[in-house]
């Protein structure tokens, strides 16, 4: 069972949130979306997938299927182990590998997941710290 109250939360701070028939025009496209987390300083690149990993987006410098493949993957396992050892839904994740500078955070939403891929001076709590602060906003 997921917790869809942490995940409404997440789409809020990403712009993702569901909008109104009557203000569909007024609404930024998916890309536009993206390309605001370009604006936070340290993210390098952003990628956003469905929950089976199908790319829905990218931006930046990022290997869009690479990392939306990574994303998908560890989502659903973190997804997974925290039902069967009932810690409640996912809602981020950072990885990090030896070979790799970049720290890479997982953001879990509604129907699929954003993966942002840090400059490696990036704490990613301070991103985090960032999108609650102004939804956002750079």
């Amino acid at each position: 069972m997921s917790d869809d109250r942490s995940q409404d939360r997440w789409d809020a701070l990403f712009g993702f949130e569901r909008v109104p028939a009557s203000q569909e025009s007024a609404r930024p496209t998916a890309q536009n979306r993206l390309e605001r987390f370009l604006e936070l300083t340290g993210v390098q690149g952003v990628v956003r997938v469905a929950l089976d990993g199908l790319v829905l987006g990218q931006a930046g410098e990022i290997d869009g299927e690479g990392h939306g493949t990574l994303a998908a993957f560890v989502g659903a396992s973190g997804s997974q182990l925290g039902q069967t050892l009932q810690l409640g839904a996912l809602n981020y994740s950072v990885l990090s590998f030896t070979g790799e500078p970049h720290a890479f955070l997982l953001l879990r939403q509604r129907d699929g997941y954003l993966g942002l891929l840090l400059e490696p001076e990036i704490s990613p709590t301070h991103i985090i710290a960032r999108l609650q602060q102004g939804r956002g906003a750079a």
